[in-house]
């Protein structure tokens, strides 16, 4: 089991079957320490009829990622008799949809859920988002695009799900679904997508290195060590130039990685 994503009720021993959703183990268990009693008082708050009132869940930073499992936890029903489900060992995870429903079948559910996170972490890995995505469709995220911790945890396992409302430096804001354009906080979302390209482009400073050295080869005469040495040294030199004046995001843009999504992370540093 990796360390930071909770899988099979704790149960090692137990495989993964394909497509298995997994979240952070942290957020759930500071989640499951208070599940309880947080759906108790929400029962109390609207008379036990849950399926009069429409559930806004909220919350900032860590409360985001809370917010979000939760929303997940009572999309199908609130059960207010239990924390997070528990399954026995050699169950499937406690978020997959199939058996959620069926555990909570008779639970009493909101005539609609809406949640929005405010810089909220990623909570899980892609299977989890898009079981997320089904469960409470009306989901926001709004974050500043400076802000780091709507790009953790760290790890191309992890996935956003909802719809983000970006706010940039100058204060305008970007809406995915309405704006042109794709979301940066979600590349590289559960695998590198939209973060490893075409290595070397054209113009890039590796393509340049390259150049360099196949014209400084064709440059060296048969047998002729010192045309060889002359050859190296000019190499060297340009190199040095093309390094020199190359930004870290054109040089990590040669190896194949999206130069945008290189100069977003870089900004974290």
């Amino acid at each position: 089991r990796e360390a930071e994503m909770e899988r099979d009720d704790y149960d090692d021993s137990v495989p993964l079957a394909a497509g298995d959703p997994s979240v952070h183990a942290g957020f759930r268990g500071a989640l499951d320490s208070i599940a309880m009693r947080l759906k108790q008082l929400v029962l109390r708050a609207c008379d036990d009829r849950p399926e009069d009132w429409e559930l806004l869940v909220t919350g900032h930073s860590l409360g985001g990622a809370l917010a979000t499992l939760f929303a997940f936890d009572v999309a199908y029903g609130i059960d207010a008799t239990r924390s997070l489900p528990v399954r026995k060992p050699r169950s499937k995870p406690w978020f997959l949809g199939t058996s959620t429903v069926a555990a909570v079948a008779d639970a009493p559910k909101f005539s609609a859920i809406n949640l929005v996170t405010l810089g909220a972490p990623r909570v899980g890995d892609a299977a989890f988002a898009s079981q997320l995505d089904v469960a409470v469709p009306t989901h926001s995220r709004l974050v500043n695009g400076q802000d780091i911790v709507a790009r953790l945890p760290r790890g191309f396992s992890y996935a956003h799900g909802g719809s983000t409302i970006l706010v940039s430096p100058n204060a305008t804001i970007w809406v995915e679904g309405e704006n042109e354009g794709e979301c940066p906080l979600k590349k590289g979302d559960g695998g590198l997508s939209g973060v490893v390209t075409r290595p070397a482009p054209p113009g890039s400073p590796l393509a340049t290195l390259l150049d360099d050295a196949l014209g400084e080869a064709r440059s060296v005469k048969p047998f002729d060590v010192q045309s060889a040495l002359d050859a190296a040294t000019r190499l060297t030199q340009k190199s040095v130039n093309t390094i020199q004046g190359s930004s870290s995001s054109e040089l990590l843009g040669s190896v194949g990685l999206d130069s945008k999504y290189v100069e977003a992370e870089l900004k974290m540093l």
